[in-house]
């Protein structure tokens, strides 16, 4: 799998993931509900941002890679 479609599979599960809980907290609401928002969902969500924002380092980084390496074996 390729670096854009990880991501895009990455972006597609976190957002799938808010709007599950969302709808879940529409139904539930006690200490329990904010206990688990605080302590999973919260930290889960911070680390697929960070996860995300490696992706795109990551993809920039191959091509740039790619791009010099295909320049050099032009000369």
């Amino acid at each position: 799998m390729s670096l854009p479609a990880a991501r895009t599979r990455a972006e597609a599960a976190t957002k799938e993931l808010k709007r599950t809980w969302q709808d879940l907290l529409t139904h539930w609401d006690d200490e329990v509900s904010r206990s688990i928002t605080k302590t999973g969902i919260e930290p889960i969500d911070q680390e697929l941002s960070r996860t995300l924002e490696a992706f795109e380092r990551m993809d920039a980084l191959i091509r740039k890679a790619m791009s010099e390496c295909q320049e050099e074996s032009s000369w």
